[in-house]
């Protein structure tokens, strides 16, 4: 059903501007910095735009005329893995019974389930921060295994980077995460 709806959906009022942000960023990214950056928009200027870059490069794959379909797709697998790093975590820390039943809560959750889809900002911060915190349990769990270790952490900064790239505010939203690591 979450397929159908972000096949259905038409045009938001910024999806086209983020694409083109990304298009312009992947353009720049593929000539070596000879092809500028267009930075007399204000709103440009402070634009990250790291997803919007993945997600432009993504659509690059399919015919021009399913630009919005692809990019609604993706922002839907980012929701959807999300959800799923959710069901992780609270599997990690509870049990399987309560994370299917998180699983559940969250993806009828008609505020979560309404922006899967259309919103490539917010739901692209929540899969950075449920991943990031699923990896930080993983790394706690296995840290005397150095090679997983390693691994968590490049994982984790990967995560850190798709966050910032996305919002610099990403930081502010990883304050809680650090609270509950205190002892």
């Amino acid at each position: 059903y979450s397929l159908y709806c972000a096949l259905q959906l038409g045009y938001t009022w910024d999806v086209l501007f983020y694409y083109e942000v990304g298009k312009e960023r992947l353009d720049y990214l593929f000539s070596l910095g000879l092809n500028e950056v267009d930075k007399s928009i204000h709103a440009r200027r402070y634009l990250t735009g790291a997803y919007s870059t993945i997600s432009a490069f993504i659509v690059q794959f399919f015919p021009r005329k399913y630009i919005l379909e692809v990019i609604y797709i993706i922002n839907l697998s980012f929701s959807t893995l999300a959800i799923f790093g959710i069901y992780k975590i609270t599997k990690e820390l509870f049990n399987k019974q309560i994370g299917q039943i998180t699983f559940l809560i969250c993806f009828f959750n008609p505020i979560f389930f309404g922006h899967m889809a259309m919103n490539s900002i917010d739901t692209i911060i929540a899969f950075a921060n449920i991943w990031c915190f699923y990896e930080i349990l993983r790394y706690l769990k296995y840290q005397q295994n150095k090679k997983r270790r390693n691994n968590y952490v490049i994982y984790c900064g990967l995560l850190l980077g798709l966050g910032l790239g996305v919002r610099y505010s990403f930081l502010i939203t990883l304050v809680p995460i650090f609270l509950f690591l205190l002892p």
